[in-house]
């Protein structure tokens, strides 16, 4: 990379966007808080909302790429970290797919109006999936990026004894 090269992960959208990005805490009384980053979209589109895999963070290209795409084309877009992950409080080993299922929606039903777009990569997309069928009224879309639907089955049952 050019020694004046930008990598595209750090690339910001707030030139395009006055508004630029919105970051923040979505506060829980029944958990950890969770960061967040929202841009606002063009009134009557539907908002992109993003969810990451497992281990993986908000900042990561995926999520960054998806937001400046978003903001290419009118979208509103939403990313945030699971409990335990990148910016948000909480610890990784006190979660679980439940509980990652349960801020998820808690961040759609508090940080979303109007339809939405999910968009998951790997425990993301399993993630995402339950999200949809709870939330069916709200989701007009799903992008499902190499989903580990139940990945948990191949890591988990063999390990335990039987």
């Amino acid at each position: 990379m050019a020694d004046d090269a930008v990598p595209y992960a750090e690339a910001s959208s707030m030139a395009q966007n006055p508004n630029g990005p919105q970051a923040g805490r979505l506060d829980r009384p029944e958990g950890p808080s969770l960061a967040h980053v929202r841009l606002p979209g063009m009134p009557g589109r539907p908002t992109v909302m993003f969810c990451g895999g497992f281990l993986s963070a908000m900042s990561g290209i995926k999520a960054t790429f998806l937001q400046d795409l978003c903001v290419g084309n009118g979208l509103g877009f939403l990313r945030f970290d699971y409990s335990g992950h990148g910016e948000s409080d909480g610890r990784f080993e006190d979660g679980t797919i439940g509980l990652w299922l349960a801020e998820t929606l808690a961040v759609l039903d508090r940080l979303t109006d109007g339809p939405v777009v999910l968009v998951g990569s790997s425990m993301g997309a399993w993630i995402a999936t339950h999200a949809a069928l709870q939330r069916r009224g709200r989701i007009v879309g799903l992008v499902l990026l190499a989903p580990a639907i139940d990945f948990t089955e191949d890591v988990i049952w063999a390990r335990l004894d039987g």
